[in-house]
């Protein structure tokens, strides 16, 4: 879907409010899904029709704005059937990659009111990932909920857990040479200042585990 349509963006917020309407949820939470191209010609006519209506801002931040759109729609909605529900939004734990490949502006829509209640970082990575290191990318989105109500939860790859993770350079043994790293994420995330709760991704990689990974995870756990 074209987050640049109201029709599209409709179609996704009148769903939620169906959920939030007709079952008795605690709440809606979304994935990482915002931006399925960051080539120009996906959204080319959008984007002309948006200019030749006076709009002024460059393509990214245009379709940054697209998406922040979207998300107020959803919480509006979500708070519209029942103010007790909570919307939370799952990003990539990159930040940069959130900003210009996703076009979600998470600093933003963390200090703002009227986007989310709570916010759940992908952190998928082990101490030891070359590219995004659990400890630094922990600390970085606890420095950023300085000051905000919204929640901080971390997200954390339980279905890595006795698995070589072959796109994190130096640590891609990690997860298959330690039984308790969850742990020792769940302990680290605990001790900042802003943590407020853990959500493993995913339940089945816990409570039924491949058979190639049983043993890894019943140490873990």
């Amino acid at each position: 879907y074209n987050p640049a349509s109201a029709e599209a963006r409709n179609l996704i917020t009148n769903g939620v409010a169906e959920i939030v309407r007709n079952y008795d949820v605690d709440g809606v939470h979304i994935d990482d899904y915002f931006y399925p191209s960051t080539d120009a010609a996906y959204d080319n006519a959008s984007y002309r029709a948006y200019q030749k209506e006076g709009g002024k801002l460059a393509l990214a931040a245009w379709r940054r704005s697209n998406v922040e759109t979207l998300i107020q729609q959803i919480y509006s909605a979500v708070k519209a059937e029942n103010p007790k529900a909570l919307f939370g939004i799952s990003p990539q734990s990159s930040v940069a990659n959130n900003y210009q490949a996703q076009y979600l502006d998470v600093e933003k829509i963390i200090q703002s009111k009227g986007y989310c209640d709570y916010i759940c970082p992908q952190i998928y990575f082990g101490y030891d990932n070359d590219a995004q290191p659990y400890q630094e990318t922990l600390n970085q989105w606890s420095g950023m909920m300085e000051g905000s109500s919204v929640k901080l939860y971390v997200g954390l790859a339980a279905y890595k857990v006795g698995t070589v993770d072959s796109w994190a350079g130096k640590g891609q043994n990690e997860w298959t040479n330690s039984n308790d790293l969850l742990k020792k994420m769940l302990l680290d995330a605990r001790e900042t200042h802003n943590y407020q709760g853990f959500v493993p991704y995913r339940y089945d990689s816990i409570f039924n585990p491949a058979s190639t990974v049983k043993s890894a995870v019943e140490q873990e756990r």
